[in-house]
């Protein structure tokens, strides 16, 4: 008797899954929803370039900022009055961490 150990990723025509990175930074946002200034916290816990980015529910960017190279709490007041009222999504990256979270704007 044979006994052979096969990977299903070795397997020709075999289906790959793909687990996406989870979010490793932690975000809050207040007011939300926002009318006119939403105040975006976040602790950072590396000194890189950290970009703020809002995307509408079409993936189109509305607004980029960036935040200080300096670890620990972090603040930025965010001007949404300029917004349509609807869903966005703020994502903050600092090259090797993310986090992500739901904005609601209203007028």
């Amino acid at each position: 008797m044979l006994w052979v150990e096969l990977d299903p990723a070795e397997i020709p025509g075999t289906v790959r899954t793909f687990a996406p990175a989870k979010p490793t930074l932690e975000l809050s946002l207040s007011p939300n929803p926002a009318t006119e200034t939403a105040v975006l916290s976040v602790t950072l816990t590396d000194g890189s370039n950290v970009a703020v980015e809002i995307f509408d529910m079409m993936g189109s960017r509305v607004y980029q900022n960036n935040l200080p190279t300096t670890t620990g709490q972090q603040t930025l007041a965010i001007p949404v009055k300029q917004l349509l009222t609807g869903t966005y999504w703020v994502r903050v990256t600092d090259g090797k961490n993310y986090g992500i979270t739901k904005l609601l704007v209203t007028k």
